[in-house]
């Protein structure tokens, strides 16, 4: 359970941070307290804001965030030719190692009804 600062004070719990002097039990510790918390939500609030900004100017250049597309168009391409190539591809096993992906991403692309209905 995550408690909130009304929470503690409710509970009469009191914080007292040994290494910068802080007690929240006087109201000079809890008015520090409470600064610093003010501090640190406009800071990452100012991080949130940078970084949107940044991908918005990304997008414009043409750059899109995230990882690299492991099968791409020419490769699901091929894949679909090989799946269809019974004799030279008998195995699902050989299509991902001569295309160079993982099994997992293969069968993301390919569900076993989809590759039934490209093998008949």
């Amino acid at each position: 359970m995550i408690s909130t600062v009304k929470d503690l004070e409710e509970r009469k719990i009191s914080l007292k941070v040994l290494t910068q002097n802080i007690d929240t039990s006087t109201p000079e510790g809890r008015l520090f307290f409470h600064m610093n918390a003010a501090f640190d939500q406009f800071q990452r609030e100012i991080i949130v804001e940078n970084t949107k900004a940044g991908l918005t100017s990304a997008r414009k250049n043409g750059r899109i965030g995230g990882r690299p597309l492991l099968m791409a168009d020419d490769k699901i391409r091929s894949a679909k030719a090989m799946l269809k190539d019974k004799e030279n591809y008998p195995f699902i096993s050989d299509i991902i190692k001569t295309l160079q992906v993982g099994r997992t991403t293969f069968y993301r692309h390919f569900p076993s009804d989809e590759i039934q209905r490209i093998r008949q």
